[in-house]
């Protein structure tokens, strides 16, 4: 129990099934509160704590309790130090508030990006949305086909229960993420089921958080369509290296799946929350905090549960370096999983979600790049209250709007510092070659390359990646990538440009 004045307080760790996401929740002892629910089930948590007396049996709990609020009267009110930020959906801040990222050090970045943090605001944010509770199938022993279909099952459950926030496509995408991750865990036989449920239960809650945090956003998205897309591309990556002769095994697959779902964590620590340029600046160093709030999570999946020592330390080494352009084949997770997120501008839906799924959208953000051209504050401005506008009469749901709505506050004039020729389309194919032990085509798409010039994507990460390897001519239909025997390790083809 904590104390505030002589207001009084328990932490109940609310585990949503899986013991993983504990939740702050204020305790209110009024039944006659408005907008509270009475869960006798707490009692028994209390009681098993010893937070409270035994004689008391039922607690009111706040239905859609928020870290740092607390209940007097009936009313929600604030711990003094924080303050709610409702235009963020519930996000908060300290109230000292956040440092820009030039007077910040290193070591005051890496301090701030935490998975407690993480798992807070993960509880705040799908707390938001869940329109429901799981009822998920118990599982425990060894992990064998039957068990993995469970595991899959309640997957689907917990996605279910925030389907109608996210878009169609992102729907879509979760759905194909779960049927590869259940073929994953069906030649997985062996580890432990009960926490592999809860790890892959686990998933969906980091990729719905992810979804939501990348909403608020104005850069490029790092949310479902993003992670996702990395999944499948970097399993068919795998497919390739496997064909190749670089055997990867069933363990190398899963421990690929948990990397790239923890990969981009580190978009959505405080100082990227904040928004404005101190966001856009510290996410450059996302790949750093991503590894740290991994590594924090470390007992949970670790040895006895579902990786080795050995195992987990070598995911978080791929975390910290996903983004850099080594093409070693000596770990084909880390190649395939680079080679994926390097190649992300190539995905084929890459906008932020507030273009993406809005209609008429992308003609808006041509405007504003134009007026951003021209120094035209006042038309910049225009075309976000259009936009602004467009998302208001949209059929969303009203988070999603509000989500929405919230990074278009955050749009400022950005314009890329260069583009990267013809290499402006979707990818069309994944495989092997007689060039390459993986080769992805790309088929030119002429409404990207006009994207190209009016704004950053990706284009400094693309053009980084040919430039190590020598390639300064981006208006060529073939690179060959890194040396693997008499073939190159990547060959990169383009389709379709003139």
């Amino acid at each position: 129990m904590r104390r505030f004045g002589k207001y009084k307080y328990i932490i109940l760790e609310k585990m949503l099934a899986t013991d993983l996401v504990p939740k702050k929740v204020p305790v209110s002892r009024n039944p006659k509160a408005k907008g509270f629910e009475i869960f006798d089930h707490f009692s028994n948590l209390c009681k098993r704590s010893g937070t409270l007396k035994k004689s008391i049996t039922k607690y009111v709990i706040l239905e859609k309790a928020r870290p740092y609020t607390r209940v007097r009267r009936g009313k929600l009110e604030h711990v003094k130090g924080y303050a709610g930020r409702a235009s963020a959906g519930g996000r908060t801040r300290i109230g000292m508030g956040v440092k820009e990222f030039e007077d910040t050090t290193k070591e005051e970045r890496m301090s701030q990006a935490t998975w407690r943090d993480i798992r807070s605001q993960m509880a705040v944010n799908l707390g938001e949305i869940r329109t429901k509770d799981a009822k998920f199938v118990s599982i425990s022993g060894s992990l064998n086909i039957k068990k993995a279909q469970a595991v899959a099952g309640n997957m689907r459950k917990e996605l279910a229960c925030y389907t109608k926030y996210l878009a169609g496509d992102s729907v879509d995408l979760m759905h194909k993420y779960v049927s590869l991750t259940e073929q994953v865990l069906e030649k997985s036989e062996g580890v432990s089921s009960e926490y592999m449920n809860r790890m892959c239960i686990d998933g969906i809650r980091k990729l719905v958080y992810q979804e939501v945090e990348s909403n608020r956003q104005q850069f490029t998205d790092h949310g479902i369509r993003h992670i996702v897309k990395n999944v499948l591309m970097q399993n068919e990556m795998l497919d390739s290296l496997d064909t190749s002769g670089l055997k990867v095994s069933h363990r190398e697959r899963l421990l690929a799946n948990f990397v790239m779902i923890n990969h981009d964590v580190g978009y959505t620590v405080p100082m990227v929350r904040a928004g404005g340029t101190t966001s856009i600046k510290a996410s450059k160093e996302h790949p750093m905090y991503s590894s740290k709030i991994a590594k924090e999570q470390k007992r949970i999946w670790n040895v006895g549960h579902v990786f080795t020592e050995e195992e987990y330390n070598r995911a978080l080494n791929i975390i910290a370096t996903h983004d850099t352009t080594d093409l070693d084949v000596k770990d084909p997770v880390a190649l395939a999983t680079r080679i994926s997120d390097n190649l992300s501008l190539f995905q084929e839906e890459k906008l932020p979600s507030m273009f993406q799924y809005v209609e008429g959208a992308e003609r808006l953000l041509i405007s504003m790049s134009l007026a951003a051209k021209k120094d035209d504050k006042a038309g910049f401005e225009d075309y976000r209250n259009q936009l602004h506008h467009r998302i208001d009469k949209s059929n969303f749901s009203p988070a999603l709007k509000r989500d929405l709505k919230a990074a278009t506050k955050e749009l400022t004039f950005l314009t890329p510092k260069f583009t990267v020729g013809v290499l402006a389309g979707e990818v069309s194919r994944v495989g092997s070659s007689d060039k390459g032990l993986i080769s992805v085509t790309i088929k030119h798409n002429k409404f990207d390359e006009v994207l190209q010039k009016m704004f950053d994507m990706g284009q400094r990460q693309v053009r980084k990646f040919l430039g190590d390897y020598g390639e300064k001519d981006f208006s060529k239909a073939e690179y060959l990538l890194g040396k693997y025997g008499d073939k190159a390790v990547l060959e990169l083809k383009v389709e379709g440009a003139k």
